[in-house]
């Protein structure tokens, strides 16, 4: 979409075809084609606007949608060399970062094992080893 910042997302895990889901619930915006590619576009219960392309649209413009339903299925985007997804968030007339919408990580550390420690520091090693 022309003017739009999106967060484009070339590699996902899965190709055209794959389903997309709400990312939270809403009511279906707009559902069709825009510059010749498909164009869904969500709105959020706190006024955000949520844009998926190029897919195919599998709910209509009006319906109410809730958060994880699958909304489209990803289509073929000409302009990349293999399957993305452009995702963009609007507020009134500012464009956000959608990413923003998805959890965050909870931070975990991990122990590190034995042949870790020993490596980062050999005299961590037992005598005679």
């Amino acid at each position: 979409m022309s003017g739009v910042l999106t967060c484009d997302l070339p590699k996902l895990a899965a190709g055209v075809g794959a389903e997309l889901r709400a990312v939270g619930p809403g009511r279906v915006h707009y559902a069709g084609p825009v510059a010749g590619r498909g164009v869904l576009s969500l709105t959020l219960p706190n006024g955000l606007r949520t844009t998926y392309e190029p897919v195919r649209p599998l709910v209509a413009q009006g319906a109410e949608v809730t958060a994880g339903q699958v909304v489209a299925l990803l289509a073929d985007g000409a302009h990349c060399p293999r399957s993305c997804l452009h995702w963009g968030l609007l507020r009134a007339e500012t464009y956000l970062n959608p990413l923003t919408l998805l959890p965050r990580p909870t931070p975990r550390l991990l122990p590190l094992s034995r042949p870790a420690l020993e490596a980062q520091d050999p005299s961590s090693q037992p005598p005679g080893a």
